[in-house]
């Protein structure tokens, strides 16, 4: 509950930054001030959110588990995604970034269903 609490929290900060500035949808071309919308963060130790447990339903999805689908980035989860950054030929930097992301998306259509 906590997770989704801040999703909330934060998905209502960002619609109000856009009504603010007189832009509202969600899917507008350019961004103003450059911040990254909300579920696109970078995500790494510390973070709680649902996109953390979808993060960890990914990894585990593909083989690196057992791991607590939480919605905590924790230790055991950086060093989930560290490996799979290693073996997907990124920096094992333990955070999940746009291209960790996209390369997640390419292992995962991979995975038979």
């Amino acid at each position: 509950m906590q997770a989704l609490s801040n999703d909330i929290f934060e998905l209502n900060r960002f619609m109000i930054a856009m009504i603010q500035r007189g832009g509202v949808g969600l899917y507008l071309e350019a961004w103003k001030d450059g911040e990254p919308r909300p579920w696109l963060r970078d995500l790494s130790v510390g973070s709680k959110s649902t996109q953390v447990a979808d993060w960890q339903r990914k990894l585990v999805r593909i083989g690196y588990g057992p791991l607590e689908v939480d919605a905590w980035f924790g230790q055991a989860t950086r060093a989930a995604t560290a490996a799979f950054q290693d073996a997907s030929g990124l920096e094992p930097d333990g955070i999940v970034g746009e291209l960790t992301r996209s390369t997640m998306q390419e292992a995962l259509a991979a995975v038979p269903v």
